[in-house]
């Protein structure tokens, strides 16, 4: 790719609630960012449910909670 066409630079980013991410990803757009790669909490890339016991206290921490259709959609 970098022949032919520049490499675009991509940010990865998100946290907390789908809400506050598409926020940022929106504020991260309208600044220039060419590229947005979404981050997932650990609980979502293991497929657990935020009330699993193994997600406690990992919800939102790291990335993106998205547990639900509707998550995905508003973020």
């Amino acid at each position: 790719m970098g022949r032919s066409q520049p490499v675009l630079p991509s940010q990865y980013s998100g946290f907390g609630t789908p809400e506050e991410s598409n926020k940022l990803w929106k504020a991260m757009v309208a600044a220039g960012t060419p590229s947005i790669l979404m981050a997932y909490d650990l609980p979502s890339q293991l497929g657990l449910d935020p009330d699993h016991p193994k997600a406690e206290g990992k919800v939102g921490r790291v990335g993106c909670s998205l547990s639900s259709q509707r998550d995905w959609e508003v973020a």
